[in-house]
């Protein structure tokens, strides 16, 4: 569930990709953005100690006017509904103001890069507004002050800002603007920057809500929920019947499941295997009635909008052949992942981004490595598709040299009226796209030919309770896929990234994301996510000895949280669970299968420790904890952490399980 205000906020001098990227994801989460534009006038700007810059005339060479019009280009490029959309000015400096200009149920969302964010939020908080931070932990990409020096200079700046935005940057001349205000010295000035009193505003008659009584509770146990990826696995005969878990030396793994309790997990049901996308939403206490499909968390995680009343999926570049009259996958862009096939992607993207028929309005955006997100929408005008309908089948066969498949309507259909109208639809921009891409002149210079767009996951805009509603626990989530990041910003966590983002050395990126998860708890967070995917990347290339490698990594990493628990982890204050979000088998021809995943809990008084001394699936099959299901792990965390409400006893509407 999303709120139904929120609130993005900046100088926005002038409005760029990392403005658009931090606007889509507060958009995601609101039925209504309000967009509050800062700095709106010379006499609403004041300086500030945390940013002694940001007050001056060459810090500000942009109007109200102007970046009005620069953010709105921006949107409608990105396709976001105008009626969903707000811009306001902003004082940051008057919170007696704010509530003139966005209603008090606002949710300010708000990115923290420096001081001055950090200083933002407090002031937002003692002003009695909710606060949520979103990407907390991220390294700032691109800067205004960055964007500014190189429209000074003239310089590689269209690269930094939405093409919108620099049609609008050229038009009002903003290059020699910005030169002209360098060469005359105007902001250039060496008084030091003073703060001003804050005027808090009371709460008034808000009352908190029970989820903010939750976050703050003095002494309540953390969680620490790690997931290795694809953990899980079969007996494979190059270790000698052992799955890579079971033969690697794990002895911090071994160490944490002897101090606790461990069973088997269940993501959804027995012999039936699940993707990343499903299991984690179990595993984080949600319903599959609630599940929006994995193409919605694929756009969100990469800053991409799902417009309400629309469909999305995600589309693979792809090289096909044609074989006894059926065409066949031959590869995928993003696995064959060839030097130049990135950007000849981006470039076909363009060629394809916008198509019309059957009353459906297609729109190609791509989103990196030879992937983009197709979205669907009702045409306007005659001949209208009523509505488009997430019940179609997937394009892509999955595998290397199988069918393409046609798109067709589930049966299980709610509407099968809507779902046979958006499945021929499809069909036919694929088709066309398949036509343009063959005849595009990038691909006659290619040995590889990129000839196809395979699509899968329909998705529709999410409806999902924030983590803290769902769960009562403030959440954050460490990693830098963008399949877990959408799935964080959807579910109201936190999404926090490293340093190390692609980085090929499992112990250190591990390390740091553990490290990231102590400072996540250190600022107030009472459940932190951290996810590698080593594991199941090492099956996925069906290597069960690099499997074993990625594990034995992962467990070196492990050493200081073991070190921290010591000898009594009794007396933690910190519950840390380890699992795996499905199987991977790292042979034959599944992607992942059915078993089931070892799961341990240990830490804090009220884990009753079993008799099992190593972590593997053949130990866990002795484990305490029996067999569990994805559904039934928050309860159980929720229960060992002195949370879980007592079953039948109702203080509030919503059926809640703290």
């Amino acid at each position: 569930m999303r709120v139904r205000y929120g609130m993005a906020h900046g100088r926005f001098q002038p409005f760029h990709r990392g403005h658009l990227e931090y606007v889509l994801a507060a958009s995601a989460r609101s039925d209504h953005l309000i967009i509050g534009i800062t700095n709106p006038d010379p006499w609403q700007t004041r300086a500030e100690a945390a940013d002694a810059q940001r007050h001056t005339p060459e810090a500000n060479p942009f109007t109200f006017f102007e970046r009005q019009r620069m953010i709105r280009a921006a949107l409608h490029a990105a396709g976001m509904n105008p009626l969903r959309v707000s811009l306001v000015p902003f004082s940051i400096h008057e919170p007696e103001r704010w509530a003139y200009y966005c209603p008090r149920e606002t949710v300010q969302f708000v990115r923290v890069f420096s001081a001055w964010g950090r200083e933002k939020v407090a002031r937002l908080r003692t002003a009695g507004w909710q606060v949520e931070v979103l990407d907390a932990g991220h390294a700032k990409q691109v800067g205004g002050r960055t964007v500014r020096q190189r429209l000074r200079e003239n310089r590689a700046w269209r690269d930094l800002v939405p093409p919108g935005v620099a049609a609008v940057l050229d038009e009002i001349g903003a290059p020699d603007r910005c030169s002209a205000m360098a060469e005359s010295g105007i902001g250039r000035s060496d008084e030091k920057a003073v703060t001003r009193p804050v005027h808090p505003l009371r709460r008034g008659d808000r009352p908190v809500a029970p989820t903010e009584r939750m976050i703050q509770r003095i002494g309540a146990m953390q969680i620490l929920f790690v997931i290795l990826d694809g953990l899980a696995d079969r007996p494979q005969a190059a270790l000698d019947g052992k799955t890579p878990l079971d033969a690697a030396h794990t002895p911090h793994l071994d160490r944490l499941a002897e101090c606790g309790t461990t069973g088997l997990l269940t993501p959804l049901a027995p012999g039936v295997p699940v993707e990343s996308d499903t299991s984690h939403f179990l595993l984080f206490g949600y319903d599959l009635e609630q599940f929006p499909g994995r193409a919605a968390f694929e756009a969100i995680g990469r800053g991409i909008d799902v417009p309400a009343g629309s469909v999305v999926l995600l589309a693979s570049f792809a090289q096909t052949s044609v074989h006894d009259g059926t065409l066949r996958r031959d590869a995928l862009m993003w696995v064959t992942a060839r030097r130049g096939d990135e950007a000849d992607c981006d470039r076909l993207a363009r060629a394809v981004a916008a198509f019309e028929t059957h009353g459906v309005r297609f729109r190609l955006e791509p989103c990196g490595r030879g992937e983009a997100i197709l979205t669907l929408t009702p045409a306007s005008g005659e001949n209208v598709c009523p509505e488009v309908s997430r019940a179609v089948s997937d394009v892509d066969p999955f595998y290397d040299g199988a069918s393409v498949a046609r798109c067709q309507p589930l049966a299980e259909a709610p509407r099968p009226g809507a779902a046979r109208r958006t499945a021929d639809a499809l069909n036919a921009y694929l088709g066309w796209a398949h036509a343009r891409l063959s005849a595009h002149p990038l691909n006659r210079r290619r040995t590889v030919p990129i000839d196809f767009l395979l699509t899968k996951w329909a998705a529709v805009r999410p409806e999902v309770p924030p983590f803290i509603e769902q769960n009562g626990l403030r959440a954050a989530s460490v990693e830098d896929y963008p399949l877990y990041v959408g799935i964080a910003r959807v579910c109201g966590m936190t999404s926090v990234g490293t340093t190390r983002r692609n980085s090929s050395d499992v112990v250190a990126d591990f390390g740091e994301k553990l490290r990231l998860a102590d400072d996540l708890f250190a600022q107030g967070y009472e459940f932190v996510h951290v996810h590698s995917k080593a594991p199941d990347v090492a099956a996925h290339r069906k290597d069960p000895r690099a499997k074993q490698r990625a594990i034995e990594a992962l467990d070196s990493a492990l050493g200081p949280l073991v070190a921290e628990i010591g000898d009594r982890p009794d007396r933690s204050n910190r519950l840390v669970v380890v699992t795996g979000d499905h199987a991977t088998p790292s042979s034959g021809p599944l992607i992942h299968s059915g078993e089931a995943v070892p799961l341990l809990i240990v830490g804090g008084p009220n884990v009753l420790p079993d008799d099992v001394t190593a972590f593997s699936e053949r130990t866990a099959t002795r484990g305490g904890l029996g067999h569990v299901r994805g559904r039934d792990v928050m309860p159980l965390l929720l229960n060992y952490t002195d949370r879980a409400r007592l079953h039948g006893v109702r203080h509030e509407p919503a059926a809640r399980p703290y």
